[in-house]
């Protein structure tokens, strides 16, 4: 590559909002709402457990779940149910209704024993796979035993596939469709509108599993988006890129440390559904290219954990919500395995059986960026830095076997990224260039002291700064020591190609360096020119810094470096005192023993000149000598 294009390629890597060009004229968005008529239902069971036998069943016409689709993509399921009924051998007479209700926060799909009226089996994390041409659904899902706030058991597999019928369609798009400031209702049940689009995140669901790969896991959970706004948000579908993205987050808090254990890639909305999930006042009417004030946009876990139209977050401009209208979601050219692009964690984190984790905290979090909340798009507000929403977990299944996070909350914490729930931390709000960029939040708490030594804790969470961060630098007072010095960030996913690093060699995982003076510790990762992969603090990600420090705390004016551009920042945090001077201490260790005295005997003797010397003039004469000697001597064998 030539140092033209190289230059250039680490300038749109900057600035990825210059290469996403506004489409202004799109062809209609086809919106189609099918039922299904029938189809077949295969069990593979566990024999040991009561319920379904394995075998073939037929799927009973004139059921009520239905699917919707925008450009011929699954869009959503619609709630119902579905009847199961004899097998084609009718040697099971038995009859099983399947119940989908995507307003359940724990299990939303469920196998009902019919006659019975009890649950016998839900539905663990579904592959869904719409087939346009013959107009088919195939489902593949794990059955799950057991109750969604107990233990759960992988019994066995499910395999639908159904044969679906028109029953309307419609198109939406083109100028009409625009949404204009002050459209919809001004007030609803959730009070006052904001002024201008306002997306929140309205839910982010029960947290399902998808397989794994050796100790790695991967997740995905149910999200929805409202619009708590007096304009509707704009919603069309690719390749326009005027409609939000969203993506999840899971974090554990353990022995006072609020960590975060994975992420996921990005999904594309399309289609808005006009649903009052958020309570907000709802009044559908709106195309599916928009969604009204009030409303609200449900999307499943299935949709998250669909690889085929997942985006690297590398593509996106946080603050901005802007994007490049063509190939964010390419995957050509990779295969996929269990954890490609979803959230992945690893079974150690998450285990109830494993490094005490039964005492662990787990909290997911849902993210949606959106271009139409940035101001130069709505001419009104910047309205993007209350989309968060997150939910406390409980972890639930049987190690080894099978994992989910049932939601211990009625209603998730809106308007609150996960990092609130470090109760006792002292919060700050980084953002470096109000109206431009977007703020990073930082965390931290001082514990102790416990046998003279205090823990200082720090964590960093990007929410939407595009910039990035590569550096921290917090100040240390003269003659403190520091011990347990330690780094902790998600790990990214390897490269693609189309993942939007540079050379799709996907983002470094590589811990960030630190280095330790008489006056600061720091930690850093490459510069953006050194490797623009490097291993930075990235929009919806947290890292962690710590240390044990012999001095208390103090407050300190920390440096901030930024990883794509702008000038070194600073944030008020706690950094340790200054300490006393520790007389005989000549290698800083606390205390005064035989390394010492070689250290002073090889100083002893000189002069250096007007004020102390910088080691050994104890009594700060100037020079080393006899006097020194003696306070030495007084204090050997000391610690301080």
């Amino acid at each position: 590559m030539s140092r033209a294009n190289r230059v250039l390629a680490l300038f749109l890597l900057a600035f990825p909002c210059l290469v996403a060009p506004a489409i202004a004229d799109q062809p209609p968005q086809i919106e189609r709402h099918y039922l299904v008529s029938d189809g077949e239902a295969v069990f593979v069971t566990d024999a040991t457990l009561p319920g379904v036998a394995t075998g073939s069943y037929a799927v009973e016409p004139n059921g009520s779940i239905g699917i919707v689709t925008i450009n011929d993509a699954l869009r959503q399921l619609v709630a119902g149910s579905l009847f199961i009924g004899r097998s084609p051998d009718a040697k099971i007479p038995a009859k099983f209704e399947l119940q989908f209700t995507p307003d359940d926060d724990a299990m939303p799909v469920r196998i009902i024993d019919w006659t019975a009226r009890r649950r016998i089996y839900s539905l663990g994390g579904a592959a869904q796979q719409y087939d346009p041409a013959t107009e088919t659904l195939l489902i593949d899902a794990p059955l799950l035993s057991g109750e969604s706030a107990g233990p759960l058991k992988k019994a066995g597999q499910l395999t639908l596939r159904l044969n679906l019928v028109l029953e309307s369609e419609s198109a939406s798009g083109g100028p009409a469709d625009s949404p204009a400031a002050g459209e919809g209702s001004q007030t609803g049940r959730g009070g006052p509108r904001t002024a201008g689009p306002d997306l929140i995140v309205g839910d982010v669901r029960f947290l399902h599993e998808y397989g794994r790969v050796g100790e790695r896991l991967s997740f995905a959970a149910g999200t929805s988006a409202c619009n708590k706004g007096d304009t509707p948000v704009s919603w069309y579908a690719n390749p326009n890129v005027n409609h939000p993205v969203m993506t999840i987050n899971m974090f554990r808090l353990k022995n006072d440390r609020f960590e975060q254990l994975g992420y996921s890639w990005v999904k594309h909305g399309f289609g808005a559904a006009q649903l009052d999930l958020c309570n907000l006042g709802c009044t559908p009417g709106c195309p599916s290219t928009v969604l009204c004030s009030g409303c609200a946009d449900p999307y499943t876990a299935n949709q998250l954990a669909e690889q085929n139209i997942l985006a690297s977050r590398n593509w996106f401009n946080p603050f901005t919500g802007a994007f490049p209208s063509s190939g964010t979601n390419s995957h050509t050219g990779h295969a996929h395995d269990e954890l490609s692009h979803r959230l992945t964690l690893r079974e150690a984190d998450i285990a109830q059986d494993q490094n005490g984790n039964d005492t662990a905290q787990y909290f997911s979090e849902g993210i949606y960026i959106c271009p139409h909340e940035y101001l130069p798009n709505n001419g009104v507000a910047n309205n993007q830095h209350n989309n968060p929403c997150h939910r406390p977990l409980a972890a639930v299944g049987n190690t080894g076997d099978w994992y989910g996070f049932a939601t211990l909350t009625d209603e998730a914490i809106r308007e609150s990224p996960a990092i609130d729930e470090w109760t006792g931390a002292v919060r700050t709000v980084i953002e470096p260039a109000v109206g431009v960029d977007g703020r990073v939040l930082v965390a931290y708490k001082v514990t102790g002291p416990v046998a003279g030594w205090w823990h200082y804790e720090y964590a960093f969470y990007n929410q939407n700064l595009d910039r990035s961060i590569r550096l921290i630098r917090i100040p240390v007072g003269d003659g403190a020591h520091l011990t347990n010095i330690d780094f902790h960030a998600p790990e990214h996913e390897g490269g693609w190609p189309g993942d939007g690093t540079a050379g799709n060699a996907g983002l470094s995982n590589a811990p960030w360096s630190v280095a330790t003076s008489s006056t600061a510790i720091e930690w850093s990762c490459e510069t953006f020119v050194a490797n623009p992969n490097a291993n930075a603090i990235r929009w919806g990600t947290l890292y962690n810094f710590r240390f044990d420090s012999d001095r208390p705390p103090q407050d300190v004016q920390a440096v901030v470096g930024y990883f794509k551009t702008g000038s070194d920042g600073a944030v008020t945090l706690a950094g340790p005192q200054a300490g006393p001077p520790c007389v005989g201490d000549m290698d800083g260790d606390r205390d005064v023993d035989l390394n010492d005295l070689t250290l002073f005997l090889a100083a002893f003797g000189s002069p250096c000149g007007p004020g102390p010397c910088a080691a050994g003039d104890f009594d700060s004469d100037g020079d080393v000598d006899l006097n020194d000697l003696t306070l030495f001597l007084a204090a050997f064998g000391a610690t301080c």
